[in-house]
């Protein structure tokens, strides 16, 4: 009983875990579409007005934001693959 327990926290964690690989993952592709869009207006308007420099700046932290992202959603697909190492070392166990 102990062990179908810790079977079952395990298969709730790897969920979460790949939902937030889901939930990272549209977010990297809105910031993607978000930079796409600033970069085109730059190139567009191509100034140098101070509204650019704010914009250039925007796409500079939407790298940052993205990179940070991307890591966050490998940390989450290495936490999948440690649970599941888990669960297939309990149930080889038995």
């Amino acid at each position: 009983r102990e062990t179908l327990a810790r079977i079952a926290e395990l298969r709730r964690e790897v969920l979460e875990s790949e939902n937030a690989q889901r939930r990272l993952a549209g977010e990297v592709q809105a910031l993607e579409r978000e930079q796409e869009r600033l970069v085109n207006l730059i190139v567009q308007l191509g100034d140098d007005s101070q509204a650019n420099r704010e914009r250039r700046a925007r796409v500079d932290a939407i790298d940052a934001e993205i990179a940070q992202a991307r890591d966050a959603s490998d940390e989450a697909g290495e936490r999948v693959e440690t649970l599941r190492a888990q669960i297939r070392e309990i149930v080889g166990a038995r």
